[in-house]
């Protein structure tokens, strides 16, 4: 079996070509089923097929697909209880508006190749934290999209809402420029706290509660130079400004905080042996010479 065509036949309810390898072999490389209304299960597991087009709305409760599908377009399918797909990395058009549950989108966002095609309408996603939001944009980000129409765009197009226990004005800041159609939903809002390097890049960042302490781990490096070494000391209200070990505490503003080093002379050690036998030991400054001194 390489072809397959149904038509508008409304009186289907379930379609099952379960392992038969042949489809989507040949020319036909998608089964249209967008005519049958009123299926209800749609077994295509070991099929070879690239997509399937669905009607949009109706009453379909099983969907199987193959690991072979590119494209996978869902519009109003409410009522979709089964859904299984053994891979879903290969989806280079991913399109999905008002479906149940059961086809978890934010996951096969995650799996898809940077570049696709993604329209993502009317989903509700939580997440554990603001980091995660941030990771859900990013990745968007690297996405093109669809318009209605199906034509292409240059950005994913998505609206929803994302779910986040504590946010800050500054992810709700994010999620409005860069997809105003995203509406993050919270139950605190709290505040951020930019850590910046001496040289004022960004380092991280995290989100306190109003009244709370800032704890940034792990402690910030500066890689040594030829002749000098770092030592993180604290943190400044500016860049090049001295230690202030109040300015985590009690956070009640988006604040940013500088990376201080102290700096001292690099050292290396040379060892002169007697044989195996350790003579001396000398500690030299980077570009200096080492001597010997027979005790």
């Amino acid at each position: 079996l390489q072809e397959l065509y149904l038509g508008n036949n409304t009186l289907l309810r379930t379609i099952d070509v379960r392992n038969c390898s042949g489809l989507g072999t040949g020319d036909q490389s998608t089964v249209d089923i967008s005519g049958c209304t009123n299926i209800v299960n749609c077994y295509f597991d070991g099929t070879n097929i690239k997509g399937v087009t669905l009607p949009e709305g109706g009453s379909i409760q099983v969907l199987h697909l193959p690991s072979t599908i590119t494209i996978l377009k869902a519009i109003g399918q409410l009522s979709i209880t089964d859904f299984t797909c053994p891979d879903t990395t290969g989806i280079t058009t991913l399109w999905l508006d008002n479906v149940s549950d059961a086809i978890d989108g934010l996951e096969i966002l995650k799996g898809i190749a940077t570049g696709s095609r993604v329209r993502l309408q009317n989903f509700s996603w939580e997440t554990e934290d603001a980091a995660e939001v941030m990771d859900i944009l990013d990745l968007l980000d690297t996405m093109r999209g669809l318009n209605a129409d199906g034509t292409n765009t240059q950005t994913a197009q998505v609206s929803g809402t994302i779910y986040c226990p504590l946010v800050s004005q500054y992810i709700l800041d994010q999620a409005a420029s860069r997809y105003p159609e995203v509406t993050i939903n919270y139950d605190t809002l709290g505040y951020t706290v930019f850590y910046y390097d001496d040289s004022s890049h960004l380092i991280s960042w995290e989100i306190v509660e109003s009244g709370e302490d800032a704890v940034h781990t792990p402690v910030p490096v500066k890689a040594p130079t030829n002749y000098l070494v770092y030592t993180f000391t604290g943190w400044a209200a500016t860049a090049g400004g001295t230690v202030d070990g109040t300015l985590l505490e009690a956070i009640a503003s988006e604040t940013a905080v500088y990376a201080v080093f102290t700096s001292a002379t690099r050292y290396f050690t040379v060892r002169f042996y007697n044989g195996r036998v350790l003579a001396y030991t000398q500690y030299v400054t980077y570009g200096s010479a080492a001597q010997y001194y027979d005790s």
